[in-house]
């Protein structure tokens, strides 16, 4: 895996692909007591590239909470995305904004943030986020976010200012766990520009999915995308905003998705690419499909269910020849094999892998409570009795050893932890069979040992 990250760096890189910030963040203040009118008029001020607001990095993250910022992509170096006090209190206060939030998607007062500057294409695009996953469905007027990396640019402009309505559509997002992204790079040195004032089917769309929404409907809406989803990405925002807003509905969800079991990643793999897919005989795949369950276990079965479920959603564009074919093969395996499964609202998959248990542990950071941290735990423990062999299974295992261990271990043993987990060696030749046994005792030896200085005496 860290060979495959390294490919990957000028894409895709955890935080450290930040430069340091073009601006230093606001001193914090204490918000909590000016009416959300006069918040929403403070908007005005606002200068700073943040997350849905930035040129040149694709970036998550809840603005509620001290959440460090994912960069999911763009330009390496780009400067760190900063959270304002009036927009992080504008997101804490959830439901109770959003009505004014929507109502001010039309405000065009113009903030201090000007958009464009050095870019070779800019246009305004209008990609939503929408309410309902199955894209067959989209409300009149708007695309998929991403899509105008594949669609004919639309109105082109020289600079734009940001305004009000534009970080109203922001934050409107950032309560609904939807990525609503006003400001967005678009490679190469392009710059795509959604604003429900320039587009106003956008505003129209964010209406019609959101207006009228109860605590009730929030809640339930944020807990679908936490367990009925099968894009892997989705629980961790959803876990940490129902745990926000609804702490005791979030805890709960965040235990049920800790105490899931680990498939095998490899296993399901190989099985899935080289098998199943390679078979048009609807007797063999039934055949491959019951042998496979018999002798690798429901866990292992269930996750192939959920490979055939993503292939089959997996975004028409961009894709290559061979992705298309997966696709179009995999949605027909899975209406027959699985006649009940949605693929754009599925059943909770009671499987999960090394690496999106991982970053579920790291998205609870904020979060403290005795039964999750027990919950982590007991994904370290279970993680610890599984014999891995892929070199990249081997290091998603440690990967995801390390971020319980961080979240678990005292602070005077963290350099310990940290000093064990550098000295695991993942690089050379994974032909070779002797190597292979060397780092498995390893990774064994390190789970053994942050086991026992987690456990309790």
């Amino acid at each position: 895996m860290r060979m495959i990250c390294a490919a990957l760096a000028m894409f895709i890189l955890p935080g450290g692909a930040y430069a340091q910030q073009s601006k230093p963040a606001a001193p914090a203040q204490d918000l909590s007591f000016v009416a959300t009118e006069d918040l929403i008029a403070k908007l005005q001020k606002e200068s700073n590239q943040g997350i849905g607001t930035h040129e040149t990095a694709w970036a998550t993250g809840f603005m509620a909470i001290d959440d460090e910022p994912k960069f999911n992509g763009g330009i390496i170096g780009s400067a760190k995305p900063v959270v304002s006090p009036v927009m992080r209190e504008l997101v804490r206060r959830g439901i109770a904004a959003l009505p004014q939030l929507i109502n001010h998607m039309s405000d065009a007062r113009p903030t201090e943030l000007i958009v464009g500057d050095g870019f070779t294409g800019k246009w305004f695009g209008s990609e939503y986020d929408q309410r309902d996953r199955d894209p067959r469905k989209p409300p009149p007027g708007v695309r998929a976010p991403f899509s105008n990396s594949s669609g004919t640019p639309q109105r082109e402009f020289d600079h734009y200012t940001v305004k009000v309505g534009d970080l109203c559509f922001v934050a409107a997002g950032q309560i609904v766990n939807r990525q609503f992204n006003a400001v967005r790079y678009q490679p190469s040195m392009c710059l795509v520009v959604n604003s429900p004032l320039e587009t106003p089917a956008l505003a129209a769309a964010v209406k019609a999915d959101w207006n009228g929404l109860t605590a009730a409907g929030h809640q339930r809406s944020l807990e679908e995308d936490a367990l009925n989803s099968v894009d892997p990405e989705l629980p961790q925002e959803a876990v940490k905003r129902l745990l926000f807003y609804y702490p005791d509905a979030g805890n709960a969800v965040a235990i049920r998705l800790l105490d899931r079991p680990f498939f095998d990643t490899t296993l399901v793999s190989n099985f899935f690419r080289n098998s199943l897919l390679e078979t048009n005989d609807n007797g063999q795949q039934d055949k491959l499909m019951a042998d496979f369950r018999k002798e690798h276990g429901e866990v292992n079965y269930r996750a192939v269910e959920w490979l055939l479920t993503w292939d089959s959603i997996f975004p028409q564009d961009p894709v290559n020849a061979e992705q298309s074919r997966n696709k179009i093969v995999s949605a027909k395996m899975l209406r027959r094999l699985f006649p009940g499964v949605d693929p754009y609202h599925t059943p909770m998959l009671d499987a999960v892998t090394f690496y999106n248990q991982h970053h579920l542990v790291d998205a609870l950071a904020a979060f403290h409570s005795r039964e999750i941290d027990e919950a982590i735990f007991q994904v370290l423990r279970r993680a610890a009795e599984l014999n891995t062999k892929d070199i990249n299974d081997q290091f998603e295992q440690c990967d995801l050893a390390y971020a319980c261990g961080k979240r678990l271990i005292r602070p005077e043993n963290r350099d310990d932890l940290d000093r064990a987990f550098q000295s695991l060696d993942f690089q050379g030749d994974m032909k070779d069979p002797q190597r292979a046994r060397k780092i498995d005792q390893r990774v064994q030896k390190f789970l053994h040992d942050l086991i026992i200085k987690l456990t309790p005496e």
